[in-house]
């Protein structure tokens, strides 16, 4: 803000919510600029109270080169020349040349990160061959850093075992201290552990992003609905982008049980926040319900677009059991994946009854559905069967004598009849499935579930 850099880690976050004054909830017939508008300069005014600045622009990393400045401007310059080319033969010229440039610039980044932390890989197939070729490299390598005038940091430098087992740890040393030996090495922002293992970067980075997706569900959960569309923006640019860094290396992990478990409940707890959904919601109904893809499916993407986008045909091949040539053919075949998922899975089936075609959700952008809508379509309602389900009701029949299904609630029950007529009216005689798939009927659907469920609460809490 104003060439100031936000110091995030002094920030009150109780004084944020104190001094955040959210204009009222959306409605249907708002102009949403303008309301975008009020709610920025809202949130600008908070941070300001809230949130410390420090002057100055970002610290350069590490390893940035007066030749990588050169180049950056190089690829600026020649991405503007093409966009603003006119002629076509010339826009492809520009267009090749800025390509070539940027590939180069990359590369020449890639360059220098290793340069900055340099990575050894050394095979033996015992300790004291393994210490002989450790050392040997290492005094290589320190030769190497002398002649470009670099030290490497004896404090920093550590080693981890990739493979195989040692009851003790082999003695390497660099300029006579002995290295240590971790059980996990942050190398290039991903957490590897001894055998490969991604567990703890797992780990970390669901924790990180989950932590992010708090900080703001925490900020709107008290002050208005946020809208589907809303949440699955920010689910895919907070905390895909999160949990994604570095997939293309682990994501061959996120097939396996565990960490598939790990990186979907940290989605859930996200998704449950932000619809207002009961903890007793199964994250197979979440995902559908928000038209969100499942996590370990959105690292598999994530994967799969990168193999594709550099070439690494045999990775892309390893990850996904096939040879898509393009990144629609990548899509598809995560949603089959899903879809299959989705089909055999026991969880979620009043959802399912609704909603069975995941490419069918996905296309339904007027699908928006308020907390009670989603308590609705998982069939975790305050409706008297769900709750004899639960053991929380004697009997399952409504307070009129039928069997007190939501069908019944919502369209037939004489007792909830002056709740929202006008909405019942309009709804009755069409099947749910197809109410929910028609633009103008949803939102009026939606009124009803929302309205009848507010009055069954209000009548549980008195």
């Amino acid at each position: 803000m104003n060439g100031k850099n936000l110091c995030l880690r002094r920030a009150d976050w109780e004084k944020l919510e104190r001094e955040l004054h959210l204009p009222r909830p959306i409605a249907p017939w708002d102009n949403i600029d303008g309301y975008a508008k009020g709610l920025t300069k809202a949130i600008t005014v908070a941070m300001r109270a809230a949130i410390p600045t420090t002057r100055g622009g970002a610290a350069p990393a590490s390893f940035w080169t007066e030749e990588l400045g050169r180049l950056r401007t190089s690829v600026r310059r020649l991405r503007r020349d093409y966009q603003r080319a006119v002629v076509e033969r010339e826009r492809q010229v520009r267009l090749e040349q800025y390509r070539a440039i940027k590939a180069k610039y990359i590369a020449k980044i890639e360059e220098a990160r290793i340069r900055n932390d340099p990575l050894l890989i050394i095979a033996a197939d015992s300790r004291r061959r393994l210490e002989k070729r450790a050392n040997t490299a290492l005094s290589r390598l320190e030769r190497w850093c002398e002649a470009q005038k670099l030290q490497i940091s004896t404090g920093k430098t550590t080693y981890t075992m990739l493979r195989g087992s040692m009851q003790r740890s082999p003695l390497i040393r660099l300029r006579g201290r002995t290295l240590r030996r971790q059980v996990v090495t942050k190398y290039l922002g991903i957490h590897m552990g001894e055998r490969g293992s991604f567990a703890e970067h797992i780990t970390q980075t669901c924790y990180k992003a989950t932590a992010t997706m708090q900080k703001i569900a925490r900020l709107a959960r008290n002050h208005y609905h946020m809208p589907m569309k809303s949440i699955r923006t920010y689910v895919a640019s907070v905390m895909t982008s999160i949990v994604t860094y570095g997939a293309s290396v682990w994501a061959h992990k996120a097939k396996q049980v565990r960490p598939r478990q790990k990186l979907n409940t940290a989605q859930r707890g996200v998704l449950i926040t932000l619809t207002g959904a009961y903890r007793t919601t199964s994250t197979d109904a979440l995902q559908v319900i928000a038209g969100i893809l499942p996590m370990d499916l959105e690292v598999l993407r994530v994967a799969v677009e990168y193999c594709l986008r550099r070439g690494k045909t045999e990775r892309l091949e390893e990850l996904l059991s096939a040879r898509p040539t393009t990144k629609q053919q990548i899509r598809e075949h995560i949603y089959d994946l899903w879809q299959r998922r989705w089909e055999s899975s026991t969880k979620g089936r009043n959802v399912y009854r609704f909603l069975p075609d995941i490419r069918e959700r996905l296309g339904m952008e007027h699908m928006d559905p308020s907390r009670g809508l989603t308590h609705f379509l998982a069939g975790h309602d305050p409706f008297p069967f769900y709750l004899h389900e639960r053991g929380l009701r004697e009997t399952n029949l409504c307070d009129c004598g039928a069997i007190s299904t939501a069908d019944h609630v919502l369209l037939e029950c004489p007792l909830v009849r002056d709740v929202a007529d006008e909405e019942r009216q309009a709804l009755r005689g069409h099947d749910l499935g197809w109410i929910l798939r028609r633009r103008d009927y949803f939102h009026t659907m939606d009124r009803l579930v929302t309205k009848i469920v507010n009055h069954l609460e209000g009548q549980q809490r008195t």
